[in-house]
């Protein structure tokens, strides 16, 4: 069988996280090129991507857990977006204000742009993730996403949304109360306010705790690197992998990483 490439989990209210029983198959979905990422908007709600370009949106009415055959799932939207989506993130119920009030994932695309996305298909925000500025080119396609809750960058009211692109750099877009930085080819209400350079491979991982003000990614050059949001500095990498680094989650104060090499790693965060 293929590898499996996305996976999301969620409880009876909608909430994420992982399966305390055994599963059993409700409902399919099935795409005509390779699905590159599965985010639920709640139980009965799935949004996915795929290499043909379309993000598409399914829910299941019947929620019976059953051992009989799966039902299909029901194709609410679909949005295509041109370009191969190459990283898909969900937007967490307190970062859907702003560009993003009512957007339920941001895609992005092997040819470089985000695009804010509602389940009922609507392209409620899109902008280039990369800039030309001052020698730094970052390459297009977006290989990682993740989306923060305001805070993030201080005391800015805006989400963040920090991406990773194929040759190991990082941005993150918000809209700080300093409008003085690289404002977004497409949509002009976001801003460029962190730049994050430290991988020599694609970025395929990213999370943020805010908490610990700390940005974790995971690269295709074998390492987890750990940053200082607020400074845009890397604060320590992580080897131990083979170069094709496959996932990075964070615990608590725990990085848990796995790769290709069959190893999954445990790390915990110094003070």
């Amino acid at each position: 069988p293929p590898p499996v490439s996305g996976i999301a989990f969620a409880d009876e209210d909608g909430n994420s996280g992982q399966p305390l029983a055994p599963l059993v198959l409700l409902a399919q979905a099935s795409h005509q090129d390779v699905v590159t990422g599965v985010v639920l908007d709640d139980a009965s709600t799935m949004v996915t991507s795929c290499l043909d370009g379309g993000v598409r949106a399914w829910r299941c009415d019947n929620t019976k857990k059953s051992e009989e055959a799966p039902h299909d799932l029901h194709l609410v939207s679909t949005v295509d977006l041109e370009s191969p989506v190459t990283s898909l993130a969900a937007v967490p119920e307190e970062a859907r204000v702003g560009p993003l009030e009512n957007a339920a994932v941001v895609a992005g695309t092997y040819s470089g742009w985000l695009s804010a996305i509602s389940v009922q298909g609507e392209v409620l925000s899109r902008w280039r993730a990369h800039v030309e500025n001052e020698g730094i080119a970052l390459p297009p396609a977006v290989r990682s996403l993740h989306i923060s809750a305001p805070g993030a960058l201080g005391e800015s009211s805006y989400p963040t949304v920090f991406a990773g692109d194929g040759t190991g750099n990082i941005v993150a877009w918000s809209r700080p109360s300093n409008l003085d930085y690289e404002r977004a080819v497409g949509d002009d209400s976001w801003a460029l306010c962190r730049y994050f350079k430290g991988h020599v491979g694609a970025v395929v991982a990213l999370t943020h705790e805010r908490e610990l003000d700390m940005l974790v990614s995971g690269a295709w050059d074998g390492t987890v690197r750990v940053w200082d949001v607020m400074a845009g500095e890397s604060l320590y990498a992580i080897g131990g992998h083979t170069a094709y680094l496959g996932s990075v989650g964070l615990v608590g104060d725990t990085i848990v990483s796995d790769g290709c090499n069959d190893v999954v790693a445990a790390h915990k965060i110094s003070e």
